[in-house]
């Protein structure tokens, strides 16, 4: 009977297999893990810069100049939310022999994490 070292969902880490849904990969392959942290585009962002930009084109087709403060203003809130409040994304990585592969991507860091913690188990498992 093997070990079961994490069990959440289809994500199941024993100490010799980390299955992820249909996919497995032994542990004895694995040479590393890592977590990449990724930044990807806010849509509350996105959807402010699309009428900041609808609102000037159609205020600047208009020659209502001053309404070009508004979309300008609205622009520079979308850049600002963008740069302040980005959704991040987490990607967890094996090295294998034939190169690097991304197993999980999820916005829940402590999900990566646990997992990223029960592989290292794993490998410390199995030097014993």
């Amino acid at each position: 009977m093997t070990q079961l070292l994490y069990d959440a969902g289809d994500i199941r880490i024993t100490r010799h297999v980390a299955h992820f849904g249909a996919t497995s990969y032994q542990i004895a392959n694995i040479d590393s893990v890592r977590i990449v942290r990724q930044r990807k585009i806010n849509l509350v962002a996105l959807f402010i810069a699309i009428a900041a930009a609808m609102f000037l084109y159609f205020r600047l087709s208009e020659q209502a100049y001053e309404g070009a403060w508004v979309g300008s203003g609205l622009l520079t809130a979308a850049l600002l939310l963008q740069l302040v409040w980005p959704r991040r994304v987490y990607i967890l990585e094996f090295k294998i022999s034939s190169g690097d592969v991304e197993v999980l991507t999820s916005s829940n860091r402590e999900l990566i994490d646990n997992i990223k913690a029960a592989i290292e188990d794993a490998f410390s498992a199995d030097l014993n």
